[in-house]
């Protein structure tokens, strides 16, 4: 016989198995006290928590996982309005541990009219996320709605 039990709750925990098997012939044999052991699956959790100005565009990418998010690969693009400079940067952090963040930023954009701000950010664990803020740029200022 094969049995299958469901036992996620229990990881940590020691429980008690009692199990007993009696033959044709009157011959028997037991089980007790199997512990059993795990941990549950870790994960980091990515999240754009704000994408600000005024001066540059400032992203803040926050771990609020269980696990490390490594290897971070993170992007700002702007798309609309009539930009001059600095319409998109790149990068990558190497590590953002558990509870903590990053700011990313473009430090410096020239353009003017509405424009939507689009933020990336990806790591090694296969986790991605990303956020639209609508903006309004003049010269070097931008206004973020």
């Amino acid at each position: 016989y094969q049995l299958s039990f469901n036992l996620t709750s229990y990881i940590g925990k020691t429980i008690n198995i009692s199990w007993q098997y009696v033959g044709f012939n009157g011959q028997s044999f037991g089980i007790d006290d199997i512990e059993i052991k795990g941990t549950m699956a870790s994960e980091p959790a990515l999240q754009i928590t704000s994408i600000t100005g005024p001066i540059g565009i400032k992203a803040t990418i926050e771990n609020t996982g269980t696990a490390n998010a490594t290897n971070v690969q993170w992007s700002i693009n702007l798309n609309g309005g009539y930009i001059f400079l600095g319409n998109s940067k790149a990068g990558e952090e190497p590590i953002i541990p558990i509870n903590s963040s990053i700011v990313v930023k473009i430090p410096l954009i020239l353009g003017f009219g509405k424009t939507i701000i689009h933020v990336v950010a990806s790591c090694t664990e296969g986790v991605t996320t990303d956020k639209l803020q609508n903006a309004s740029m003049l010269l070097v200022f931008i206004s973020t709605k």
